[in-house]
């Protein structure tokens, strides 16, 4: 048997495809593509998903039909008489803290610094990405409170820019007492990675965040930094955009509503409806 597994979080992308050879397997949809799919055939609808919602709705289809996506916490089971596709983990999202909010926020913060000590363990150098807020700055502490020279690089932009954060992550930089780096994003940057980026991605992505990130790391890479360390998906993470807000209070609301009524048993239905 030939067991394929895809991480948790969805960090790395993992292909595969179903040939009359047997099955084929890659990181990248283009190798696939390239080399084994003479005649695919287009799948308009995964095509116009990342276009009309940024990213794509189906986890497994991609654009092309023979070519599928193994999703986050799965993994394929292969052998003669076929795949069984697997799920070995899923995000729960019922409370799993037993405690009041002073100790949930002690143990969140506990949490943190594992996660920055268990990353901050290389034996190439690492810079964290501080842009100034919140995310980036509270890893960048978190990573100095463990005993690590911290090492930071922060993104400005060329002209006036109102959202410059530059002076910020210098100011948090220099009271900490972080190494300082910046990196200068201008107009041409984004022209010319444009081709090279569109070689290199897969899928199609319309977020322009992609471009100016793909030219951040190749400047970051020329400092010498090949890891990095960011504040992104903290937001995810803690309900902090405007629609997570209202996710968060829903979920709320529903815990409460468990609490003060709880009939989503079958045992506790039963009682109250017979």
């Amino acid at each position: 048997k030939l067991y394929v597994v895809r991480d948790r979080m969805g960090e790395s992308t993992l292909y595969y495809a179903q040939i009359p050879t047997g099955i084929v397997v890659s990181t990248e949809l283009k190798n696939i593509l390239s080399e084994y799919i003479s005649s695919p055939q287009i799948n308009i609808t995964s095509l116009l998903e990342p276009i009309r919602y940024i990213a794509p709705l189906d986890m497994e289809k991609t654009w092309v039909n023979q070519i599928k996506r193994i999703q986050h916490g799965h993994y394929l089971e292969i052998d003669v008489e076929g795949i069984v596709d697997n799920q070995y983990w899923k995000r729960s999202h019922e409370p799993q803290f037993v405690g009041n909010k002073q100790e949930a926020l002690e143990h969140t913060l506990d949490l943190m610094q594992e996660s920055v000590d268990l990353t901050m363990r290389s034996d190439k150098p690492i810079a964290i990405m501080l842009s100034g807020g919140i995310d980036s700055c509270a890893v960048a502490a978190l990573a100095k409170r463990s005993g690590h020279e911290v090492h930071t690089i922060t993104v400005g932009f060329g002209g006036n820019v109102e959202y410059d954060e530059r002076s910020v992550a210098y100011r948090f930089a220099d009271e900490q007492g972080f190494d300082y780096n910046e990196i200068v994003l201008n107009p041409d940057d984004y022209l010319s990675a444009f081709e090279e980026l569109s070689h290199h991605i897969d899928e199609p992505m319309t977020d322009s965040a992609v471009i100016a990130q793909w030219v951040m790391y190749k400047k970051m890479r020329e400092l010498g930094y090949e890891i990095v360390l960011s504040g992104m998906g903290g937001d995810e993470l803690f309900y902090n955009y405007a629609g997570y807000n209202h996710q968060a209070d829903a979920r709320q609301l529903h815990h409460l509503f468990n609490q003060i009524c709880p009939i989503n048993t079958p045992e506790k239905k039963k009682q109250w409806f017979g």
